[in-house]
């Protein structure tokens, strides 16, 4: 089954749900409602029919008239690719776009649910196989500011699992040790960063949950590890970084 059409002459706002070998449309101005689940007969799109920790009522997907909402109903949360979780009697603004669902018992077993909300087509925005491809939307560093950040995160450049930011003082010491670098301090890293983290927190594309204020105390690495996740989805930090610290490349 492909998606020839989804987003060129269908109208803005249909909803296209997908899991396993099924799938259900519905535009707006319908009965904006879409369940599914375990039930069968009676949802609109099956999910883990043979799956007991999927409820037979897991998730209903209605709009307000201009916009779709994930509303969790089933027992377990639902899940998000970049770990947020939507727990039962929770909703989720759905945004333009896909958006992949995670229904099922970790442990057990996990189904994929596709959410895809078709947008408006923007003038010259069609793309091809043979089109260039385009650079992400990074953030602008210099070179100080990168060479903190990498330390701070280099836990995350390396792929470890669960990983955190570094503290101020093990970062100052790495950053001291660097090819060509200069001394360092726990302190002088902990301005860097901070500074960035206050910059990037609004102009354009602001970086949200990066300010002490905007989370509740106790913060601990939470803010860092925020702004370290947010700079990887962007590319503005790559595992080419690790370089900076010394680091052999292994790509």
């Amino acid at each position: 089954m492909g998606f020839e059409g989804f987003g060129g002459a269908t109208p803005a706002g249909t909803i296209l749900v997908v899991a396993e070998d099924r799938h259900y449309r519905k535009q707006l101005g319908q009965d904006c409602e879409v369940l599914f689940g375990r039930g069968g007969d009676d949802v609109h799109l099956a999910v883990g029919i043979d799956d007991p920790y999927v409820s037979r009522r897991q998730g209903l997907l209605l709009c307000d008239g201009s916009q779709w909402r994930l509303r969790n109903i089933g027992k377990l949360p639902i899940r998000l690719v970049d770990e947020t979780m939507v727990l039962t009697g929770h909703e989720l603004a759905l945004k333009t776009g896909c958006t992949p669902l995670l229904v099922g018992a970790p442990i057990h077993r996990v189904h994929l649910v596709e959410v895809h909300v078709s947008g408006r087509r923007r003038p010259g925005a069609e793309v091809g196989p043979e089109s260039a491809t385009r650079s992400p939307d990074e953030y602008e560093l210099s070179e100080t500011e990168r060479l903190a950040l990498v330390a701070v995160g280099q836990r995350y450049l390396r792929q470890d699992p669960a990983p955190q930011p570094v503290s101020w003082s093990q970062a100052a010491e790495d950053l001291t040790r660097a090819p060509g670098g200069r001394r360092w301090t726990a302190r002088s890293v902990e301005h860097v960063v901070a500074a960035i983290r206050q910059r990037l927190a609004t102009g354009r594309a602001p970086i949200p949950h990066i300010l002490r204020g905007e989370m509740p105390e106790p913060v601990g690495n939470t803010l860092n590890h925020n702004l370290i996740t947010a700079l990887l989805r962007s590319a503005t930090l790559t595992p080419h970084d690790l370089a900076l610290l010394g680091e052999d490349e292994e790509f």
